[in-house]
């Protein structure tokens, strides 16, 4: 059978023995009544009427004194405080006979015909009113402690089956399946049971309460046989088999009265009670079993949890009160809700899903759980032993637990549960660092540091494969990091120093931490652009225009001429070295100045650079772009200079749509053209082409047999114009 095919058929047993349970509940005679015990005579009272008792007169606040047949009043049946208990299963065998057959007459007196109720106001006699029960009760008439114990009992069964329909071939599995099929059993028999209007037939109360004392030790049974397995495998067979043994013959003793004058509740409950201390020893082996095994005690942690939660609440509110002849507590019907905290736990546990971040708040669970054992234990012994009131017991209880229990629980939490919390200044810290380190080697190195400082693993390593995320293993002893590019992979082990383990809150933090430190790279990489593009840019501007002054100034003949470009290179390296100033002309000056250099220059040429609407220009160029063009005219002045000697040249500058476009053209006269043609391929052509695509444009030029001509074409605003 398939999963789907498995799980379906538990859910439609589960859904008959449901509908089986509500059959029982329904089928038997109903009156109308909600009756309850009057605390000062015991006597039975009317809390609650509707039809048919409110048809007939049948008012709350009256006294129901007994039940008889219409036809023979003498065959009336008084009622009894016994008759109203909810939970026969606590008396003495005698007298859980005599309840039983009580049942069995009232049942037998509603079911025979309509019946007379001998009812009384207080202070007032007693009256019979004639009251027809219907053969069914109401399906609207079920309390809510039916609805409440029926949900429970669907919950249990159905985390069981599903528990064992993921591994059905599973034996840990199957005793946990077991068991909530015990809980589910008895909770079953006790909702039809327990919330019966009246009475119920004989044959039918006996079963039930059967069926109920069965279900409750085969909880303890599939426990035990879980614990045993579960989880590490004790290896213990058959001292587990011996005991479930021993447990099936209590099951057979009790019902079979071996141990009749020890009583029906007494030795049911003592069942109990030795069932849950024999989990308690099997949970403590395993404990000592899982000493190495991390993943296997905090597993064992939830379990543990999860039991003392439940199994031990309900002993606690319902066993021991019982077995000490003190009252209850809490009803034993809303005391199955316990068992659903057991099974949501354990499902969670056995399914493995990774609760390695509840240790924190399992041990308070365990810590409050036991607070409440205290209180109970100490409030019972003031009480049985001193002989004190319930009220000043009560406060001397409180007073201890409170002085004494509850701080040295904060101490513990605060000593042994405190966890070294990430400072996020510190993660951004770390984050910097790492991106600032001046070598690969160094980074990785931070990184690992970073993290083994967190973490406190016992081993930090690399591994040999990783995935392309955080990932954990071995159910959360192993933290694998993949590579990044400051770090090659990383594999973390056993954290805190071998005392806990991974969980996804680590990987969280794991991921943040890689983030941070990623776009701390990116920081890093656009500063290193930064610097590089600032170092190209001064050195292209000290080659081309520093370098153009200073060759102009070698050819001067006239010293004076030679002192002012020998300045006019300072100025420019004063401007290159102390940054952008932001200086601005306008296209026109800028122009101007350049026309007036470059024929400063080529006294040995001419220059033909005609005016054109640029020079009328009053467009603003800021400084990387006047900066730009400077340098690269100035550059390519420097080439004509050096490679054409005396050559002519032809300057145009023109404004064509939004841009600005330059030509620098000078004749190559014959040798000099084939000499020289590869020396317009150096760094100097490769400085004005990048000084172009620095502010948006293009460089582009071309060697003729006669001629050199290069292009320059720039972005300009158009509407950046000087006031």
């Amino acid at each position: 059978m398939t999963l789907v095919q498995r799980f379906s058929l538990a859910l439609t047993i589960i859904a008959l023995v449901t509908a089986l349970t509500m059959l029982v509940a329904m089928r038997n005679p109903y009156l109308g009544l909600l009756l309850e015990l009057e605390d000062d005579a015991g006597a039975v009272l009317v809390a609650g009427s509707s039809n048919p008792a409110a048809v007939a007169g049948i008012s709350p606040g009256l006294r129901l004194i007994s039940i008889a047949p219409v036809d023979d009043p003498a065959a009336a049946i008084l009622l009894e405080p016994l008759d109203l208990i909810d939970e026969p299963d606590t008396l003495d065998y005698a007298t859980y006979d005599r309840f039983v057959d009580r049942q069995g007459e009232l049942h037998g007196v509603l079911s025979a015909g309509p019946v007379a109720l001998t009812v009384a106001e207080p202070g007032q006699e007693q009256r019979s009113i004639a009251v027809q029960a219907t053969a069914w009760r109401p399906i609207s008439a079920l309390p809510f402690a039916f609805w409440y114990q029926i949900a429970c009992a669907v919950i249990i069964c159905v985390i069981g089956a599903w528990v064992q329909c993921l591994s059905p071939r599973d034996g840990k599995v199957r005793f946990f399946a077991f068991a909530g099929y015990g809980v589910g059993l008895a909770v079953f028999s006790a909702a039809a049971y327990s919330t019966r209007e009246i009475a119920l037939s004989e044959p039918v109360f006996r079963s039930l309460t059967i069926l109920n004392n069965i279900g409750a030790m085969s909880f303890g049974i599939g426990m035990i046989g879980l614990f045993a397995r579960y989880p590490v495998d004790l290896k213990i067979a058959r001292l587990t088999n011996g005991l479930i043994g021993l447990f099936v013959l209590w099951i057979f003793a009790t019902h079979l009265r071996i141990f009749y004058d020890v009583g029906l509740g007494t030795v049911g409950y003592l069942g109990i009670l030795c069932e849950m201390i024999a989990i308690i020893v099997l949970t403590g082996a395993q404990y000592v079993a899982t000493r190495r095994d991390l993943p296997a005690r905090r597993a064992l942690t939830w379990l543990g949890v999860s039991v003392i939660l439940g199994a031990g609440a309900f002993v606690l509110l319902v066993a021991v009160p019982l077995l000490v002849g003190l009252n209850v507590v809490l009803p034993q019907g809303y005391a199955f809700g316990f068992f659903v905290l057991i099974y949501l736990g354990v499902a969670l546990g056995l399914t493995r899903y990774r609760l390695f971040e509840l240790d924190r708040w399992a041990f308070s669970i365990f810590t409050y759980v036991l607070a409440a054992f205290l209180f109970a234990a100490i409030d019972f012994t003031l009480i049985g032993m001193l002989a004190l009131t319930p009220a000043v017991s009560l406060g001397i209880t409180a007073v201890l637990v409170g002085l004494l229990y509850l701080p040295v629980r904060n101490f513990l939490m605060a000593r042994y549960l405190a966890r070294k919390e990430l400072d996020p200044l510190a993660l951004y810290r770390a984050s910097t660092e790492i991106a600032l380190q001046t070598s690969g080697e160094a980074r990785a190195e931070r990184w690992r540091q970073a993290l083994v400082d967190y973490f406190e693993p016992l081993h930090a390593d690399v591994p040999e494969g990783s995935g392309q995320a955080p990932a954990l293993r071995d159910d959360g002893a192993t933290l694998v990091l993949p590579a990044y590019d400051w770090s090659p992979p990383l594999r973390l082990r056993h954290p805190k120093r071998g005392r806990a383990l991974f969980g996804a809150p680590h990987l969280a933090v794991v991921e943040d931490f890689a983030r941070l430190v990623a776009a701390a790279e990116e920081q890093r990489d656009a500063y290193d652009r930064g610097v590089k593009e600032e170092r190209g840019r001064i050195g292209r501007d000290l080659h081309d225009s520093v370098g153009a002054r200073l060759l102009s100034s070698l050819r001067a003949t006239d010293d004076t001429d030679a002192r002012q470009m020998v300045r006019n290179a300072l100025g420019d390296i004063r401007e290159i070295v102390g940054g952008l100033s932001d200086r601005r002309e306008t296209l026109a000056n800028i122009i101007a100045e350049l026309r007036a250099e470059t024929m400063e220059r080529l006294d040995d040429g001419t220059v033909e650079w005609p005016l054109s609407d640029a020079d009328r220009s009053g467009i603003v160029l800021p400084y990387l772009v006047f900066r730009n063009f400077t340098s690269a005219h100035r550059e390519l002045v420097t080439n004509v200079i050096k490679h054409a000697p005396g050559a002519d040249i032809t300057v145009t500058t023109q404004l064509v749509g939004d841009r600005l476009v330059h030509t620098v053209e000078n004749a190559l006269p014959g040798a000099a053209s084939q000499a020289n043609r590869r020396a317009f391929s150096g760094n100097g052509l490769e400085n004005i082409a990048a000084r172009a695509r620095q502010t948006g444009g293009q460089f582009d030029y071309e060697v003729t047999p006669n001629a050199f001509i290069a292009t320059i074409s720039l972005p300009v605003a158009m509407g950046a114009v000087a006031a």
